[in-house]
């Protein structure tokens, strides 16, 4: 892992395990879900979200993003505007964005904001699941996908994300966290000519 990386992945955990100090490590999200705290868990998913559309602005607001990442304006300027155009945030919100702030660190936020969500959907037990496809699926096979990758993820809910990749010439692709399954007519035609 590279140390920005490791840097957004540690902003991350420290923001989950200090808004819901039952857990001692993050590895315990999948197992002790049903027996945390109501109120810190909707504190934890309201900062989640507040975060995410503080990232969603930073990535698809080229002006945005220019001057948060400009050298020359001083990480409080920054903090200002951020807190200007998200004037009703959540004070654990806040909180975090002046930490940030102290250590010149505001630029990670779009990184630290999807590496959270990769948490709170871990802790929903939600899995985000990617196929790709050499053709369009049939609309009956779509609930049995969804009932396997269930199955398979061990998720209440899975988020699956189709694409087309006319290249495979048949057959699919499926990527979920590390895992690649590649049961594409390509891959085997490769494996017969090597």
């Amino acid at each position: 892992m590279s140390p920005y990386n490791k840097l957004v992945s540690s902003y991350s955990k420290s923001l989950v395990l200090t808004l819901v100090p039952e857990l001692s490590s993050i590895n315990q999200l999948n197992n002790d879900s049903e027996r945390l705290k109501n109120n810190q868990l909707s504190t934890l998913f309201k900062i989640g979200d507040e975060l995410f559309q503080l990232g969603a602005l930073f990535t698809t607001s080229s002006i945005i993003r220019n001057y948060l990442q400009n050298p020359t304006y001083s990480e409080e300027k920054k903090l200002d505007l951020i807190l200007e155009l998200f004037f009703d945030l959540n004070s654990s919100t806040t909180a975090f964005l002046k930490v940030l702030t102290e250590r010149k660190h505001l630029y990670l936020l779009p990184d630290i904001a999807k590496n959270l969500q990769e948490y709170l959907l871990k802790l929903q037990k939600i899995s985000k699941v990617k196929m790709i496809v050499a053709s369009p699926l049939e609309p009956q096979f779509g609930p049995k996908i969804i009932q396997l990758l269930k199955t398979i993820t061990k998720s209440s809910e899975i988020h699956l994300e189709i694409s087309y990749d006319p290249n495979l010439l048949g057959g699919f692709r499926l990527e979920y966290s590390s895992f690649v399954l590649d049961a594409s007519l390509i891959k085997d035609i490769r494996s017969i000519l090597v």
